[in-house]
């Protein structure tokens, strides 16, 4: 069935819903893994409704759990370790579409610029209490409250581009979420990135998963990633082995490279994050995105896609090239190579060509406009759809316009440390 997973990721995801419900009616004698059973919970036509009820007085600590910069970065040494997490589960009692789970706990989540006390980000877990615990396969659901895309489709619209560019990404639909009785409105419910994922994408959920958090491969960085499972080997060789292989000499890079990375997916997942103009990704930030060790060499899957597919760009600036993110190593690094400059404008070029459909995108857009209309209050969404029309219409051009005379120069520096 390996072969089935992969090519799910390679369509949109009606394909997937398809796939998995062939699978399930008569492929294999096993029954259907955890991540074709949730399926039917990334139904993008669906969105789900989502009640919690739990006791007031946790409702209230959860929502005001926060972290600060002094939390973050004032800390000695704060590159040395993950990102400390302030958020703890409360117990609740959950239903979706109706349905009551059992043994739930909720808890807030968020690093900074999502965090919000009146529609605070959800994470549902269904295996705090029971470690076996399940909903349709899911251990856990993530409710993003959207706050910085008042749009509501970046996430979901970008997450369906890499999966078809042939990139492992999590599923995306929308939840109706409400606590306590109180209406918090439209959440943008994404897959979570667990042991069901990696199964699903992968075939094997085994290799070792981090997520990078202003993160990067520089001796002094590998610190921050967090790895989310096989803890108990305390082993983290294989992020040493690309710290290494990103600091070999230039005429020695890109094999180096190739041995400890997938480099034509890397390539790939960087152009399209240039293409979306996600500036707050690994390319541009040094932020939001997973990596994932299946067999020898690592992917890397993209997150937190909320401020995407807009002309913003805070941390470069606006007047720097809109064809390239660099303010990482790998990236940097391989645009100072002839080849690596060559190959990273040829994924850009068959990007645009292959999967920048200004036509499906408009429809897709048309399309969760309508969908979640019911769910929103009149008029809200649609300047901001508007805004993410006008960059989809236009975006082909300019980077074509840049393209014109080649891959532009790039002058400007790697992400400075957020802390010593």
């Amino acid at each position: 069935m390996r072969s089935v997973r992969r090519s799910a990721i390679l369509g949109w995801r009606r394909a997937v819903v398809t796939l998995a419900g062939l699978w399930a009616a008569g492929c294999g004698s096993d029954g259907p893994t955890d991540w074709e059973l949730a399926t039917p919970l990334f139904d993008p036509d669906r969105v789900l409704l989502v009640d919690i009820e739990m006791a007031p007085a946790d409702w209230d600590t959860l929502r005001q759990q926060t972290r600060t910069l002094e939390d973050l970065f004032g800390r000695p040494n704060c590159m040395d370790s993950p990102w400390p997490d302030p958020f703890t589960y409360f117990p609740a009692t959950v239903t979706v579409d109706g349905e009551p789970l059992t043994d739930v706990m909720v808890r807030k989540k968020g690093f900074i610029g999502s965090l919000d006390t009146d529609k605070p980000s959800l994470k549902i877990s269904m295996n705090e209490i029971d470690p076996e615990g399940r909903y349709l396969g899911l251990e856990k659901m993530t409710l993003n409250n959207s706050v910085q895309d008042g749009s509501y489709v970046n996430q979901c619209v970008t997450y369906d581009l890499f999966a078809r560019a042939g990139m492992p990404a999590p599923r995306c639909n929308f939840a109706h979420v409400t606590v306590n009785g109180a209406d918090l409105g439209v959440y943008v419910h994404v897959e979570s990135m667990e042991d069901a994922l990696m199964e699903g994408l992968f075939g094997d959920a085994s290799g070792n998963l981090y997520e990078g958090t202003l993160s990067d491969f520089r001796p002094g960085w590998t610190g921050t990633f967090e790895k989310k499972n096989n803890r108990s080997e305390a082993d983290w060789s294989d992020l040493d082995a690309v710290v290494a292989a990103a600091a070999a000499e230039d005429d020695a890079l890109i094999a180096a490279l190739e041995e400890v990375i997938d480099l034509d997916q890397f390539i790939r997942f960087w152009a399209l994050e240039a293409i979306v103009r996600h500036w707050d990704g690994y390319a541009g930030n040094s932020n939001n995105f997973w990596i994932y060790r299946d067999g020898e060499r690592f992917q890397f899957l993209p997150w937190g896609t909320d401020q995407v597919l807009a002309d913003r760009n805070p941390v470069q600036g606006n007047d720097a090239p809109t064809s390239i993110y660099a303010s990482s190593l790998l990236p940097w690094r391989l645009l100072q190579l002839e080849e690596g400059r060559a190959r990273y404008e040829a994924a850009l070029r068959a990007l645009l060509d292959e999967v920048w459909d200004e036509a499906a995108l408009l429809a897709e857009l048309d399309r969760i406009q309508a969908l979640i209309a019911p769910h929103v209050a009149s008029g809200e969404v649609a300047e901001p759809i508007d805004r993410r029309r006008s960059f989809i219409s236009e975006r082909r051009a300019e980077l074509l316009a840049e393209l014109e005379d080649g891959l532009p120069g790039w002058n400007f520096g790697l992400r400075q440390p957020v802390c010593r």
